[in-house]
């Protein structure tokens, strides 16, 4: 895997220093350096916010929204400006996005990861490290075992350097966020054919909900994004005026390769979306066909199918249960039944600010669609891509109307907004590049350059972190990065050095996330019940054994607020019903089981053994 990503990246630079040489435009080096000043402003900024956060203090929120604005404000005024710039140009105004905005990302929990995607990689790339060798089990995310490109990264990176796992994970997103942004701008550029319009659908993509923050995690998602822009840049290629494509064929097959090994979603989106840009060139009128995207959607279609029947064959049943509720919620949608409201769906966005700002951002993001729709539709002949492109917006659409009329609709537009904005960002650069066709004048670059602060802003409001977890601060209940503070780490530390891995533990969402990760343990998710009952019962003493429950894990701060993600259990059946916090005796009527076992014991978090205790009594 490190030798693949080490040819990968040989042939990139080497194929992206020869794409950027064929612009000869000398850099602008004044405006690029206000731009870049002016955008790193907005770290400093959005460091104040998180400080103030730490603190406790409420304010932190204006500089957060403050630092966003002009983390991306400086970059798209000096694109929409100066639209005559150079490919190198645009792409360091790229690159400085894609590394403030990674930075923006690591200030906000430098030291650790918080978020349980991340902390479910982190266990994986502990347990290759521990064991020398790929495809270990890992408990807390039993599909990762068979998509191991990540954690070979990472231990790969510990290894060498000596750092720690985290520091690794670290630098292996960052490097891959870089080269995905990279890899982004060059594939627009070809696509627009202008590396401003380029460099301007780069910043559209930044809009997207979980650019800012998801994107950017250790997890297995951020790699093969990478790869994906990788092989769609190798298929462009290949219709450019290139004499020998044996580069872009060994770089488009290494990326489908590795994007296989990486992760399911996106490994799939490889194979739809070679299909898609296949189906364009192969059906082109004579004179434009060309078929380098039908082999590399060959090889994609093999490489996944061959990978997925015979190593990871448990993606199917993996990904049955979104595939079958996305799909019962459409046919409940043709029946006039929406779900958006229903019983453990993920509420809508909050509070109503964010709702104002989301929906400005998508009107924005609309025109700049039709536009260039309206455009595009006129040039569908030239370029056989562009009727691909043209997909944008009917597939925004699409999803934006899921988000509100399925269950879960959220999270699934909001995961699936990472794939289909690079369309969407390619059709708005469109129309917007059309709405300056006239000239760059002051009033419009303005106004445009606000357009796309605004999106970026709607962007951050609808995706994560929530609303209630966007700067650091103190404990919060059921709120993912924020539930996670010293107290947590303390007790899944300790349960890992003092009970060993793989125990089988039930507790609230937040402490089962963590022990299952940092702390090695094997979490068991149906447990709402043994914690709702304010006297233990015959049903949950049955759960216990069921699932062969050993150990108890006990957070008494749930019981003193509700829980800000809408439940406090994974599988919870009070989701989203909750009215009033859990109650404080339902927590503490442990103590009085007989023959439990309390072995740990900071104040807030208790731990109990039940191996003796009336729950295993036969």
């Amino acid at each position: 895997m490190t030798y693949a990503v080490s040819l990968m990246s040989v042939l990139t630079y080497r194929t992206a220093t020869d794409d950027l040489a064929l612009e000869k435009r000398s850099v602008g080096w004044t405006g690029f350096a206000q731009a870049w000043c002016g955008s790193s402003l907005g770290l400093v900024v959005l460091s104040l916010a998180y400080a103030l956060g730490r603190s406790g203090h409420s304010s932190g929120q204006m500089l957060y929204w403050s630092g966003q604005i002009l983390l991306i404000a400086p970059l798209a005024w000096r694109v929409l400006r100066f639209r005559v710039m150079g490919s190198v140009e645009a792409a360091l105004l790229v690159a400085v996005l894609a590394v403030n905005q990674y930075l923006a990302k690591w200030m906000y929990s430098p030291l650790e990861m918080k978020f349980p995607d991340e902390m479910q990689h982190l266990r994986g790339t502990t347990n290759v490290i521990d064991a020398g060798q790929l495809f270990q089990p890992n408990l807390s995310l039993p599909i990762s075992t068979h998509y191991p490109a990540l954690e070979s990264l990472g231990a790969a990176i510990a290894q060498l350097t000596g750092l720690s796992v985290t520091a690794s994970g670290f630098l292996v997103a960052a490097f891959a966020h870089l080269i995905f942004m990279g890899g982004l701008f060059i594939l627009a550029w070809r696509v627009t054919g202008a590396p401003w319009i380029g460099a301007l659908a780069t910043l559209i993509y930044a809009s997207n909900p979980h650019f800012a923050f998801f994107d950017s995690m250790y997890i297995y998602q951020t790699p093969a994004l990478a790869f994906l822009v990788l092989v769609l840049w190798s298929a462009r290629r290949w219709r450019g005026p290139v004499v020998d494509r044996s580069g872009f064929l060994v770089l488009g097959v290494v990326s489908i390769l590795v994007a296989t090994i990486s992760h399911h979603v996106t490994s799939f989106m490889v194979v739809g979306a070679l299909g898609l840009v296949a189906i364009c060139d192969i059906t082109a009128r004579r004179g434009r066909r060309t078929y380098g995207s039908t082999v590399f959607a060959l090889v994609a279609f093999v490489a996944v199918l061959t990978w997925t029947l015979t190593v990871a064959r448990d993606t199917v049943s993996y990904l049955g249960t979104p595939i079958k509720e996305l799909l019962t919620s459409l046919v409940s949608v043709l029946h006039g039944q929406l779900f958006a409201d229903s019983p453990g769906s993920a509420p809508l966005i909050t509070p109503l600010s964010d709702r104002i700002i989301g929906l400005a951002g998508l009107l924005i993001l609309i025109y700049a669609l039709v536009r260039g729709t309206t455009w595009l539709l006129r040039k569908a002949d030239y370029d056989p891509w562009n009727r691909a492109v043209i997909l944008g917006l009917p597939v925004l659409i699409g999803f934006t109307g899921l988000r509100f009329v399925a269950k879960n609709g959220a999270e699934l537009t909001g995961r699936a907004a990472t794939f289909y904005y690079i369309l969407v960002a390619l059709l708005a650069a469109l129309g917007i590049a059309r709405g300056l066709a006239s000239g760059p004048t002051l009033r419009k670059t303005t106004a445009w350059t606000g357009a796309i602060a605004l999106l970026y802003l709607a962007g951050l409001a609808s995706g994560v972190p929530a609303h209630w977890g966007r700067i650091p601060g103190p404990f919060l209940v059921s709120a993912f990065e924020r539930s996670v503070d010293a107290p947590v780490l303390r007790a899944s530390d300790w349960a890992l050095a003092n009970l060993g891995s793989g125990n089988r533990w039930s507790g609230d969402r937040n402490m089962t996330t963590t022990l299952g990760t940092l702390g090695g343990q094997d979490p068991v998710h149906p447990g709402a019940a043994l914690f709702y009952e304010s006297v233990p019962s015959l049903a949950s003493r049955q759960l216990v054994q069921a699932n062969a429950v050993a150990y108890l894990a006990v957070d008494r701060r749930i019981s003193r607020s509700l829980p800000l993600s809408g439940s406090y259990f994974d599988n919870d059946p009070l989701s989203n019903r909750l009215t009033e916090p859990i109650a404080t005796y339902n927590l503490e009527k442990f103590d009085a089981v007989p023959e439990i076992s309390r072995i740990y014991d900071s104040g807030d978090i208790r731990l109990y053994d039940l191996s003796r205790s009336w729950y295993v009594w036969k």
